[in-house]
């Protein structure tokens, strides 16, 4: 799975990386709810309380836009 930001603007589009796609997006879509809890939970309970995140919770080391 992939994903793309848009800057300050919020959005953020996903979608399947594999030729064909793999249906993980469509996973996603459909529990975005329960999606959308868990990442505020792993945000609220983050012990150092970093706004810019930190890595063993927020991080990723992927991030093309280097997590901007």
């Amino acid at each position: 799975m992939v994903g793309v930001s848009l800057g300050s603007s919020g959005l953020i589009f996903i979608h399947d990386s594999g030729i064909g796609g793999n249906g993980a997006s469509r996973a996603l879509y459909e529990k975005f709810d329960v999606t959308m809890e868990r990442a505020l939970a792993i945000l609220t309970e983050c012990p150092c309380k970093v706004e810019s995140g930190c890595p063993r919770c927020t991080y990723s080391y992927r991030c093309g836009s280097n997590n901007e």
